[in-house]
């Protein structure tokens, strides 16, 4: 590439201005050939039934051959892929967008995504074209800033299961659990609210197996009905019934368990009371004995 460079530029880089200029500009070339070709190597689907995202059973195609334009860092490309529809959830997906980690909608990749919202967020949709094309030597209209901030404001706002669902890539064929474990800890915490009370945030967190980070966290500042709603839809979201346990480790209120009867009962189910409480109802026990 650099050989390629200098013959077709010779005489014309004189300065490290020109130098950089025509080195960003090969590279783009470089990685729209790049991917055009990786996304022409892909193994074209064979139209069998896949996975469905949100309740595993398999799903038929219902359209096949849809063409799909999209714009990433690297430059404008396409895939041609198959449109499948599970009956029982009433839900279309596309396989191979979530195999290869594109937005449910839009016209843009995650990582295009990303610089688009980082300028969004803090300057007017004008000023967002001028300081992309500075920084990264493309052009895009208002129109597409406006519309991915209002799009990814929507997705963020409604948190609807069926997005969530989509996002979740499926686990590899005949995989029936992403992960042995999956732990929910509940909990309240007392936070300051108008003229000196104080009001109980619910929170909740998830974690996978022994992974020392949590996969997602809700919380929710009302009442236990709107907690509630939200830990069915982060449920959902997570794909829970896969999981081969699930374990509920709460301070042992009624309500908890109450929480964990009506979202998360089964066979595979465990209901744990947490350290600190168990240890404080010992001693009680100790000392009334």
């Amino acid at each position: 590439m650099v050989e390629s460079l200098l013959s077709s530029q010779e005489g014309d880089l004189a300065t490290l201005s020109e130098m950089e200029k025509a080195l960003e500009a090969a590279k783009q070339q470089l990685a729209d050939r790049a991917v055009t070709e990786l996304l022409a190597r892909l193994e074209p689907e064979d139209g069998s039934a896949q996975p469905c995202p949100q309740c595993a059973k398999l799903a038929r195609v219902n359209k096949k051959g849809v063409r799909r334009e999209f714009e990433a860092m690297s430059g404008r490309h396409a895939v041609v892929r198959n449109y499948h529809y599970c009956e029982d959830c009433q839900l279309g997906f596309f396989p191979r967008d979530m195999q290869l980690g594109l937005p449910p909608d839009g016209e843009v990749t995650y990582e295009l995504e990303r610089r688009i919202l980082d300028l969004a967020v803090n300057s007017t949709y004008r000023e967002c074209v001028e300081r992309f094309r500075m920084h990264y030597g493309r052009s895009f209209s208002e129109k597409l800033f406006r519309k991915v901030t209002e799009r990814v404001g929507k997705r963020m706002g409604e948190a609807n299961d069926s997005e969530l669902y989509t996002l979740a890539s499926p686990p590899p064929p005949g995989q029936t659990s992403l992960y042995e474990r999956l732990t929910v800890y509940t909990d309240g915490c007392m936070l300051p609210a108008l003229r000196g009370q104080w009001r109980e945030a619910k929170v909740a967190v998830f974690v996978r197996n022994e992974e020392t980070t949590a996969s997602r966290v809700v919380a929710h500042w009302g009442d236990q009905s709107g907690f509630q709603a939200k830990l069915d839809a982060a449920l959902r979201a997570e794909r829970s019934t896969r999981y081969k346990e699930l374990v509920w480790v709460a301070d042992g209120a009624k309500g908890n368990w109450t929480l964990s009867y009506r979202l998360a009962y089964s066979e595979t189910s465990v209901e744990v009371l947490d350290w600190i409480h168990a240890v404080e109802n010992g001693m009680d026990c100790g000392r009334s004995l």
